[in-house]
């Protein structure tokens, strides 16, 4: 697998093609998700437990955030909303 920071193009998400996804919310390296049920997924560069998994390790697949279940809005400060 090629190194996801050199993708130029748009491709679809592994993990998150069985969900509705309502909206996205990127920061500087990550990226939150969250569904049409409320749950959020977040992935990228895990510095300073930035995705909400418990540790500061990089997620290259999107992982549910249990703690932040049914959301009904993202924001990621100083990033960037869609929706």
């Amino acid at each position: 697998q090629s190194d996801p920071s050199d993708q130029t193009t748009p491709v679809q998400v592994q993990g998150l093609d069985h969900l509705s996804v309502v909206q996205i919310a990127c920061g500087k390296s990550h990226i939150l998700a969250l569904s049409s049920e409320g749950d959020v997924y977040a992935w990228g560069g895990g510095g300073d437990f930035q995705l909400g998994h418990g540790g500061e390790d990089d997620v290259i697949n999107p992982r549910p955030i249990p703690s932040l279940a049914r959301l009904k809005e993202l924001y990621s400060q100083g990033g960037v909303m869609g929706g």
